[in-house]
């Protein structure tokens, strides 16, 4: 019969063997939702020097919106690093050039998933700040083979009066369209308030239709996904309908304002969202409250 020491000391190993089995499934699904996001975003799957083109090119948006709400269905506890995932996966050649380099960056999330987990908790736009930091530092491992440009500054010519007022309004429609899909369709439809769910909704419905209003219209449907991080945000962090539209309208202007910076880079979007909740929370909720 074994003492209660022994007792605990196996029960300890076989909690770290449970701990390290789910961290490695998350870096598997992390991996997994990268390169399938990469591959739709662009319809290609660059392996091995060859090139295999698929059926279906689904855009940066519609792709990463579509695999985090599958992955709201079907992984439950590991949607959110698959959604984060997805965020990298949105990604431009110029960044992420090859599927190789996906399934790299998909690791790199996943790590970060794991170790950032318990941080920052309630904050839309986390799990988009950490596509972005992986793919940054996948693309600055990689520099001598890819080179990448940080900075984008003619795209400074591509913005107008419209695009900055449109990127404000949509920016706030985003944000709190999410919020009243989270609390009003997904809570009373399938019982729980599902951000992944909500953010996916919505981004999914704006990467099919905006795009056809003319010149604005993609980058529109951008600006209506970025504030739908905004809109994952807990009501701790963000308490009602007016923060929420304050935020996300300050992550609209964000998108014309940074708009010459980490061009390509998937995530980017959630890290404004993820600027913009923490600007509000600790410096203009003291001007507007």
């Amino acid at each position: 019969m074994k003492s209660p020491a022994e007792v605990a000391e196996v029960a300890f190993e076989i909690g770290n063997i449970k701990v390290v089995k789910r961290q490695l499934m998350t870096v598997l699904i992390a991996i997994t939702g990268c390169l399938v996001t990469y591959s739709l975003n662009h319809g290609v799957v660059r392996l091995l020097g060859q090139s295999y083109y698929l059926p279906l090119k689904l855009g940066a948006v519609v792709a990463s919106a579509l695999i985090g709400l599958i992955g709201g269905f079907v992984f439950m506890n590991d949607a959110a690093a698959n959604h984060s995932a997805s965020f990298a996966g949105m990604s431009a050649i110029v960044a992420i050039a090859t599927t190789e380099h996906s399934i790299m960056t998909g690791v790199v999330v996943g790590i970060l998933y794991i170790l950032l987990e318990n941080s920052f908790g309630g904050v839309g736009g986390k799990l988009g700040t950490i596509g972005m930091t992986s793919t940054l530092i996948v693309a600055t491992i990689l520099w001598p083979f890819n080179t990448y440009s940080y900075f984008n500054f003619p795209a400074w010519s591509n913005v107008t009066p419209t695009l900055v007022i449109s990127s404000i309004l949509t920016g706030a429609v985003g944000s709190a369209l999410t919020l009243f899909v989270r609390e009003q369709v997904v809570q009373k439809t399938y019982g729980r308030n599902d951000s992944v769910i909500g953010s996916t909704l919505v981004g999914l419905l704006g990467g099919l239709l905006l795009p056809y209003i003319p010149v604005i219209g993609s980058n529109l449907s951008l600006v209506l996904y970025e504030g739908s991080f905004v809109g994952m945000s807990s009501r701790k962090r963000l308490a009602g309908y007016k923060e929420f539209l304050i935020s996300g309208a300050l992550c609209g202007l964000l998108f014309v304002v940074l708009c010459v910076v980490f061009p390509g880079v998937g995530g980017k979007l959630g890290f404004m969202a993820f600027s913009s909740v923490l600007l509000y929370q600790y410096g203009l909720n003291k001007i507007f409250s």
